[in-house]
């Protein structure tokens, strides 16, 4: 097997696997299947379901995930995804913020949402528009979120009232995530024709 073959097999799968992966997403957002975030209850989360929206009040920074991308042995960057704990229309939830500037524009929100709620301003916070989709909440996470509801003094009644504590939004951007299985599948099909075309033309073995 030549060494362009085996690049152009590498690059096929590899276009497969970003396909495949994201195909699911890719089709709810084609078929517009995204819910409000206003709409938000206790248990009404489910995982891969989308949501876009406004989040009207922000509070803490309940954990923070930190993700190393290496070079071999080496590691290259670190990329922090902050989980918020917010309030929508309904019920408090937790928003994982992992696009870049982002966690920026909650902390402001969140240090307005403390304004209002400590008398300082009587003006409203700036809701941020978010586009997200559903994903099950690290252990953790939980855990962290239960100790700093526990602070506040809330009863596990209340917490269970009022708290969103199975599932977490994440923030996506959709047009990445609607265009990025189709160039995938398509940069796959296009190996594969290049393969089937490098085959069909190849030098022919005559017997004699």
């Amino acid at each position: 097997m030549g060494k362009l073959t085996k690049i152009l097999l590498v690059v096929m799968i590899m276009g497969l696997v970003f396909g495949g992966v994201g195909a699911a997403d890719a089709l709810k957002l084609w078929k517009g299947d995204i819910q409000d975030t206003k709409d938000i209850t206790i248990g009404s989360l489910k995982k891969g379901d989308m949501y876009e929206g406004e989040i009207p009040y922000a509070y803490d920074v309940i954990a923070e995930e930190t993700t190393t991308r290496t070079y071999g042995p080496v590691p290259v960057s670190k990329t922090k995804s902050p989980y918020y704990l917010v309030e929508g229309e309904n019920s408090f939830f937790v928003i994982n913020v992992t696009i870049n500037g982002m966690s920026g524009q909650f902390d402001t929100l969140a240090d307005q949402t403390w304004d209002e709620l400590d008398g300082k301003t009587s003006a409203t916070p700036d809701a941020i528009k978010v586009s997200t989709e559903v994903v099950e909440m690290p252990d953790k996470v939980k855990e962290y979120l239960k100790e700093y509801c526990n602070q506040w003094g809330m009863t596990d009644a209340e917490y269970a009232e009022l708290v969103e504590d199975s599932y977490c939004l994440r923030t996506i951007k959709y047009d990445t995530a609607k265009y990025i299985p189709i160039i995938g599948i398509g940069v796959a099909i296009l190996c594969a024709v290049i393969l089937i075309i490098r085959k069909a033309a190849g030098p022919k073995v005559v017997n004699l």
